[in-house]
Formats: structure tokens, sequence, C-alpha cells
């Protein structure tokens, strides 16, 4: 099953008890576990705008995109 970046995070952090209770299990994340994350939430905002920023040509019917949806992504968060 996928899962969010913050899902992805927060089961690395908290656990449950015999009880089915939240117990924290790890007080850090390692740099591998957060560029994970950020991975993932790249790759979301990537094929979320697939979905957004396309504009449909009134003659043809076809999709065509003014930006490549990953171009859009480095602009905004100058990935390192």
């Amino acid at each position: 099953m996928k899962q969010t970046a913050v899902e992805f995070l927060l089961n690395l952090v908290v656990g449950e008890d015999e009880q089915g209770k939240d117990v924290r299990v790890k007080d850090t994340l390692s740099k591998s576990e957060i560029e994970q994350a950020k991975a993932m939430d790249k790759e979301r905002m990537i094929a979320f705008g697939y979905r957004c920023i396309g504009e449909v040509d009134s003659e043809l019917g076809d999709l065509i995109y003014k930006k490549v949806p990953e171009e859009i992504y480095n602009e905004t968060f100058k990935s390192e």
C-alpha cells in the first residue's frame, strides 16, 4: 500500500504498545530517512502536477503542457 511522506516518517517514529496506544519508538530520524520522505513528496507533487498544469487545445482536444511538472517543482523548491 502506498503511503504519504508524513505517514512514512510517523511509522518510523511512532509505534503501538500492547494496548494499541501510540508510543514513541525512535527519537531521531536519519538523514537518509528524511531524504527518502522528501523524494516521496517530490514524486507526489510531480505526479499531481501532470494532472493540474495542462491545458486542452480547443481544436485538437489534446492536452498541452506549458511546463514540465519537475521543472516547476525545481523552480519552486530549488532542489539541492
